[in-house]
């Protein structure tokens, strides 16, 4: 790292790294040798390489980071604080995975492909390169520690996408106030020693979108295919199809972030945050599902076109206190109320609009929605027809489209995901002098 200081409060800083990984596993697989008979000796075959083996997995990986940015930090008139971070940055990222097997393997000690004879060969490999470019800002301005304003920006270039579509503006701002800093306030200080009202806004960006499954989803790809017959012997011939069919706009994915907060120390020992936070996450990458069969295609089609929304409550609390001179005391806990809801998702058209997951929770169960069980024969009788042969004791599903038959028609989603709601721990540290104890609880739901 080099740290350059031209004038007086500002600096410039510039710093690089190289990290190479290398990492190789060998394995050798030996006949094992049984015997069931005296004086008879059998080889056991572990039936997937006919004999011993020899293989050899080699995975490298190399990156590069490089960063340049500058930093102006003054304070003018002993009330207004300025500081103001510009700078551009560079990570690079190379993979390459090697792997060799073959049977036959004719020495017991020696680790050679040479010495395997055997007709089992197997070579795979791979390769990928991943780089991002970017350029960066931050501003904090500050009035006597009471008012607080922060803005930044980051403009990032990703290899994930192809040209065009590979640079992205995430601007974010937020503004703070201690009402504690305030001379209005100053008779309340020995109570309530910090009290801080806060709230932020800003847009994030994700290239690491995932979906396809490969590193180049802007790509039509193509895989081997059906075959068909040729011939009088109807000798197979396999062909190639399209197995993903390329998005030339696949971009970033973008989560819109807002915050209110509020911070709070009491006594000087008890701390309180709280947090109120609302996302709406645009352009996912989502495969398509709303396209007829009649189109023509075979391949999986991928877009930046699903949204969802994420909202909730999180709460920390914390109490330190000393004891004496020996012991110190710290209590803790934290609880988080989270709930998404799917906005779109690029759905076929559904006959029940009960069937569509649009409006609702990411990971909800999908199934039927059971109202008791039947009480007697001359109920079962009266209600809608279900799956199977019913007796007292089995479960009555509810027929959501009154057609008097209980089929997938009826199925909808019930409500509840897998995905926790509540999440919650608490726990607490106590020491004396060089020893420690510490217990921590956690649970969702």
């Amino acid at each position: 790292e080099a740290v350059l200081k031209p004038i007086k409060h500002f600096e410039i800083r510039a710093n690089y790294s190289w990290a190479h990984y290398n990492q190789q596993n060998l394995n050798r697989s030996v006949d094992v040798l049984y015997s069931r008979n005296p004086g008879e000796t059998i080889t056991m075959d572990n039936g997937r390489t006919r004999g011993n083996y020899l293989s050899e997995i080699q995975n490298n990986q190399i990156r590069q980071t490089f960063n340049l940015y500058g930093t102006y930090d003054n304070t003018f008139a002993n009330a207004h604080s300025v500081k103001v971070i510009v700078g551009g940055n560079y990570d690079y990222k190379y993979f390459k995975k090697l792997g060799m097997k073959r049977n036959g393997l004719l020495s017991e000690s020696l680790d050679d492909f040479n010495l395997a004879k055997g007709d089992d060969i197997s070579i795979t490999g791979g390769q990928e390169e991943y780089a991002i470019l970017g350029f960066f800002y931050r501003l904090n301005y500050g009035y006597k520690d009471r008012y607080l304003f922060e803005a930044s920006g980051r403009y990032d270039g990703s290899s994930r996408f192809r040209r065009g579509h590979r640079f992205g503006f995430f601007p974010a701002a937020s503004v703070g106030w201690v009402i504690s800093n305030e001379p209005f306030f100053k008779n309340m200080t020995r109570t309530v020693d910090l009290l801080k009202l806060r709230a932020s806004y800003g847009i994030v960006g994700n290239d690491n979108i995932g979906g396809t499954g490969d590193r180049f989803a802007y790509f039509t790809q193509f895989g081997s295919g059906n075959s068909y017959g040729f011939g009088p012997n109807g000798n197979l011939v396999y062909g190639i199809r399209e197995t993903l069919l390329g998005s030339d706009k696949l971009t970033w994915e973008k989560s819109y972030k807002t915050n209110i907060g509020l911070e709070m120390m009491l006594w000087g020992k008890l701390n309180l945050t709280l947090d109120y936070y609302w996302e709406r996450r645009k352009d996912i990458l989502i495969q398509r599902s709303s396209l007829p069969s009649m189109a023509g295609f075979d391949a999986s089609i991928y877009a930046n076109m699903g949204e969802m929304d994420n909202k909730g409550v999180d709460a920390n609390l914390e109490y330190q206190t000393r004891i004496g001179n020996k012991v110190g005391l710290r209590l803790f806990g934290n609880l988080t109320y989270s709930k998404n809801k799917i906005v779109f998702r690029d759905e076929p058209a559904m006959q029940y609009a009960y069937q569509k997951s649009e409006g609702t929770r990411y990971g909800e169960f999908y199934g039927y929605i059971a109202e008791g069980y039947f009480q007697s024969e001359e109920e079962i009788k009266k209600s809608p027809r279900q799956m199977r042969e019913l007796a007292p004791g089995d479960i009555k599903y509810k027929d959501l489209n009154d057609d008097g038959v209980i089929d997938a028609n009826d199925q909808c989603y019930l409500g509840k995901s897998w995905f926790p709601s509540w999440s919650y721990g608490m726990g607490f540290n106590i020491n004396y002098h060089n020893f420690d104890l510490a217990l921590f609880f956690q649970g969702v739901s």
